[in-house]
């Protein structure tokens, strides 16, 4: 298994992991993300790793840690773990059946 920087990934691709995970939270507003630039997709993507990791915190200011699933270039999914050892584990268990499996794991404060 490879890790990846999201943040490096193509404008087109943080879309892509910004709209699915909004929408399978049913938090996708009216956005026109094609007004976005790299800087102001990058604070959008953290802003959804935010609001989606909240509802797995104790506290407002726990710090939990984000795995962005990849096969290749596709993004498959993300789990949240608030303890990053265990978070690999299951990264590696969800992609056992992935031809080219790769991870990104963002750490989420706010």
């Amino acid at each position: 298994m490879k890790e990846v920087n999201v943040y490096e990934f193509k404008p087109e691709i943080k879309e892509g992991i910004m709209k699915t995970i909004y929408t399978m939270n049913g938090l996708l507003n009216e956005v026109d993300f094609s007004m976005l630039n790299r800087e102001t997709i990058d604070m959008y993507l953290d802003g959804c790793l935010s609001i989606c990791s909240s509802p797995y915190k104790k506290h407002k200011r726990d710090k939990m840690f984000c795995g962005l699933i990849f096969n290749g270039k596709q993004f498959r999914g993300w789990v949240y773990d608030k303890n990053k050892e265990e978070l690999e584990e299951r990264l590696s268990e969800y992609t056992v059946d992935f031809l080219n499996p790769k991870y990104s794991i963002v750490e989420v404060v706010a």
